[in-house]
């Protein structure tokens, strides 16, 4: 069981009865550095909500390479949203001591089908998820490798202090050799300008306020 007031902040579910039954359903489970949340190619079974710590999610390249797709560390954010039934593309691992609620997922299915008042946390969490990766997509797509290194320092600073080198470059889509240049330039300013636009005429503070 899990407090009624997190799956209320959490989940953005308003009927009473329904935040209950999902507290009485969840559990908070706790992973220790270096664990393995959720195996790649596994079926999934849970659907996990951020709580505390950084967690990690990369997938193998056809080189066999890892790929860092994404740092997890807000509160009540997916640490992942799985597809019943289906195997996940994607290996989830804790950086640090995590705490994530778990969410059994052929319950939340069952209880969707009967009961429509289950379908909003559905979508709450896909619609977060997808607003993150497209944030994340747009920042590395429309950023010089710079203004990415710059840009990661400041919106994923937790991550900096329990990700290597090699899995923060495969997150900015640059090499480990690249990323320590960028580190050690004199040209690394605190601050990437707003008001900037990128090749396509975006300015990167509509950007960077389609999340967080």
């Amino acid at each position: 069981m899990v407090n009624l007031s997190l799956i209320q902040q959490y989940t953005h579910i308003t009927d009473e009865k329904t935040c209950s039954s999902l507290a009485n359903a969840a559990e908070l489970v706790s992973f220790a550095p270096g664990a393995v949340i959720v195996p790649m190619n596994s079926i999934q079974d849970s659907l996990y909500l951020h709580h505390k710590g950084v967690v990690r999610s990369f997938y193998l390249n056809p080189n066999g390479k890892e790929i860092t797709d994404l740092f997890v560390f807000h509160p009540g954010y997916p640490t992942v949203v799985p597809s019943p039934d289906k195997p996940a593309i994607e290996e989830v691992v804790a950086m640090t001591a995590v705490e994530l609620i778990r969410i059994p997922l052929r319950w939340l299915t069952e209880q969707s089908r009967r009961d429509s008042s289950y379908l909003p946390l559905y979508i709450h969490l896909y619609e977060r998820g997808l607003i993150m990766h497209c944030r994340v997509k747009m920042a590395l797509r429309s950023y010089s490798a710079t203004q990415r290194y710059i840009w990661f320092t400041q919106e994923f600073a937790p991550a900096l202090s329990c990700a290597s080198g090699k899995q923060i470059a495969s997150f900015l889509g640059v090499s480990p050799e690249t990323l320590s240049r960028i580190r050690n330039s004199a040209q690394v300013t605190p601050q990437i300008e707003p008001t900037a636009q990128n090749a396509s005429g975006e300015s990167m503070k509509d950007i960077q306020e389609l999340f967080w």
